[in-house]
C-alpha cells in the first residue's frame, strides 16, 4: 500500500475560514481488501464538503509538468503527450464546458460526457478528466465492483454522491525529480550504513498492525491513525536516518 492525500474542504467556520479534513487514502489495494474504501466514503459523504482536492498536479503547474511529461508515472506521461497534442488543434470552447458544467450530471449523453474529457484533456486537468472518463464507463451509479482505486472507489463516488460537478487538484510536484534522485541515493548509502533496516522495520511494523483492521475491511480507517500516519510520515520525509549524509538530508 501506499500513502496519498485526498484533501476536503469543508465548513464554513467564520467568514474567511473554512475547515479542512484531510484523509489519508492509499493508492490502490490488493482484492483481497478490495472494499478498503467504503468506511473512507461513508465518513466523507457525512462530512459533506463544499469542495474536493486531490492528489494532482494543477492544470497551470508547468514546473510540476515540466518533470511530469516524462516523469515516474506512465498514465500522466500519455496523458500529457495528448493534452499538449490537443492544445495545438483542439477547438476548445469554455461556453460549451460551462454549458455542459450546469446539466445534471445523470441527464449528460455519451457524446457530451466526451466533450467533457476532451474540454479537460486540453486544459491539462488530469482529475477532470478522470473523473468524466469514469462517469463515461460506468455511469453515475458507478462500478457494480470495486475498482480498488482511491481515485474510482472514493473521490469520484464522493463528487457524485455529493453531485459535485469538478474536483481540484492540490499538489506541487516541482522538486519530485530531485526528491527521487535524492531518494535513490540515501537508500543506497542506508544499505551500507544500516538505515535501511530501520525503514524496512518500520515498514515492516506498519504492514503488521493493519492486517487485522485490513481483513476486517478497515485499511482505510487504519491508514489514518496516528501511530500509521506518524510511521509513514517518518519513512518519507527520512527521520529514520541516524547517519546524516547530503543526500539524506536533501531527500528530507
Amino acid at each position: 500500500m501506499c500513502w496519498a492525500l485526498l484533501i476536503v474542504s469543508g465548513t464554513i467556520l467564520g467568514q474567511n475560514e473554512k475547515e479542512v479534513l484531510l484523509i489519508g487514502t492509499m493508492h490502490g489495494v490488493p482484492k483481497i481488501i478490495k472494499n478498503s474504501y467504503r468506511p473512507l466514503l461513508k465518513k466523507a459523504i457525512e462530512y459533506a464538503p463544499q469542495a474536493i482536492y486531490v492528489e494532482t498536479a494543477m492544470p497551470n503547474d508547468d514546473l510540476s509538468w515540466e518533470y511530469l511529461k516524462e516523469g515516474y508515472a506512465p498514465f500522466l506521461r500519455r496523458f500529457y503527450a495528448v493534452s499538449d497534442s490537443m492544445q495545438q488543434h483542439y477547438d476548445y470552447d469554455e461556453q460549451v464546458l460551462n454549458d455542459l458544467l450546469a446539466k445534471e450530471t445523470a441527464d449528460l449523453t455519451q457524446d457530451e460526457l466526451q466533450s467533457l474529457k476532451e474540454s479537460f484533456t486540453y486544459l491539462r486537468d488530469y482529475p477532470n478528466f478522470r473523473h468524466y472518463f469514469y462517469i463515461k464507463k460506468y455511469g453515475i451509479k458507478g462500478s457494480p465492483k470495486p475498482l480498488r482505486n482511491e481515485n474510482h472507489d472514493l473521490t469520484t463516488l464522493l463528487a457524485l454522491k455529493l453531485n459535485h460537478k469538478k474536483v481540484y487538484a492540490t499538489d506541487d510536484q516541482q522538486t519530485n525529480k530531485e526528491y527521487h534522485i535524492n531518494w535513490n541515493k540515501c537508500e543506497k548509502i542506508g544499505e551500507e550504513n544500516g538505515d535501511e533496516k530501520r525503514a524496512r522495520r518500520l515498514f515492516v511494523k506498519d504492514g503488521v498492525a493493519s492486517g487485522i483492521p485490513a481483513l476486517l475491511g478497515r485499511a482505510g480507517i487504519y491508514t489514518n491513525s496516528t501511530k500509521s500516519l506518524q510511521r509513514l510520515h517518518t519513512l518519507s520525509s527520512f527521520r529514520y536516518v541516524e547517519n546524516n549524509c547530503t543526500e539524506c538530508d536533501l531527500a528530507t
